[in-house]
């Protein structure tokens, strides 16, 4: 699970510093959460593959990432593309997420199955209208944020629970695995809303 040491790498200043630190220390952690998620969206949902994959930020030059994320997806060569679930961490939270990003070709419909969601969310799940911001909102922003995602082209769109960096330690690593994986059972009904055929 991720400790101090995990959210201490984004305290280094440069790319060179900081890429080989999430790969060292975030990845293998992401790792292993992910495949516990992929056991859980496999109970879930059986007829579905699931596959992870690790953000390598390789378009990266100059500037260090910000946020470091993995994501879920039912494709074999990467999430970006269609609805997926998501793990991101930054030096402030730890975060468990569906996401929608990057301008997938199925933006509009998304957005639109999104808006005709009726099931009910758990009060303390946040929304986001953009992967690279650190920012969350309440629920009640839900709705406008699906009427932006089908409204404005780049514009992304996730949902799901966010936890703050200072309640991770080694005593509770338990506690928070089972959290992650209810979020992702919390999930599961509005992604297979999404990607309906």
């Amino acid at each position: 699970m991720f400790t101090e040491k995990s959210f201490k790498v984004f305290e280094l200043e440069t790319l060179e510093m900081r890429l080989p630190a999430i790969r060292s220390e975030i990845h293998p952690v992401m790792s292993r959460i992910g495949q516990k998620m992929i056991e859980v969206l496999s109970q879930e949902m059986p007829d579905r593959n699931f596959y992870l994959h690790l953000a390598q930020h390789i378009r990266r030059r100059v500037n260090p990432p910000e946020i470091t994320l993995s994501g879920i997806s039912e494709n074999k060569r990467g999430y970006k593309m269609m609805p997926h679930f998501q793990i991101s961490i930054c030096q402030d939270y730890v975060a468990v997420l569906l996401g929608i990003i990057d301008d997938p070709k199925e933006r509009i419909t998304f957005g639109n199955r999104l808006l005709g969601f009726d099931g009910k969310f758990p009060v303390d799940f946040k929304v986001s209208k953009d992967h690279m911001s650190k920012e969350f909102f309440d629920l009640s922003n839900f709705a406008d944020f699906a009427q932006h995602l089908k409204s404005v082209k780049k514009a992304d769109f996730e949902i799901g629970r966010v936890w703050p960096a200072l309640q991770f330690n080694i005593e509770n690593e338990s506690k928070y695995m089972r959290e992650m994986l209810k979020t992702i059972k919390e999930l599961t009904p509005l992604y297979l809303q999404i990607v309906r055929d």
